[in-house]
């Protein structure tokens, strides 16, 4: 992670291409730059990997809910191992139901959820159900 608010005329949200060279715990030593790597602001707090971002996702009990973290527009979730009427439901920690939806399986189910509105940055919970089993990811929002 990178203090974005050190760096004049960067923009949140936004892609660069960037080289890092670091400075040793000495003070002294430097290294040589590194390749250039394309990057993506994420709020004042830093920066992701264009890679890692396209590619992260979380996997719990068979239910692999991407992209994590995510910008609160829209997830995918892969769940396997769950069969007949998939209830779906986002949680805020607070522990309000923010919304819901459902499908059936037949033993793997991709669904994508677009959210009816933009999600706050924060925590969330993604519970998934089937009336017998019930798995819980958790889903990091960040802009």
């Amino acid at each position: 992670m990178f203090p974005l608010s050190m760096l004049e005329g960067i923009a949140n949200g936004q892609r660069y291409d960037v080289r890092i060279q670091s400075s040793h715990i000495d003070g002294v030593s430097i290294s040589d730059f590194g390749s250039v790597k394309c990057v993506r602001t994420l709020g004042a707090a830093g920066m992701l990997l264009e890679d890692a971002e396209r590619f992260s996702a979380t996997e719990v009990d068979g239910v692999k809910l991407y992209p994590n973290p995510n910008n609160g527009e829209i997830i995918t979730l892969n769940i396997t191992g769950m069969d007949g009427n998939i209830m779906i439901s986002i949680w805020d920690a607070t522990g309000r139901l923010l919304q819901s939806t459902t499908g059936y399986s037949e033993g793997n189910l991709i669904k994508e959820l677009e959210f009816a509105q933009t999600l706050s940055s924060g925590l969330y919970e993604v519970r998934v159900s089937n009336g017998r089993d019930q798995k819980v990811v958790r889903m990091m929002v960040g802009k």
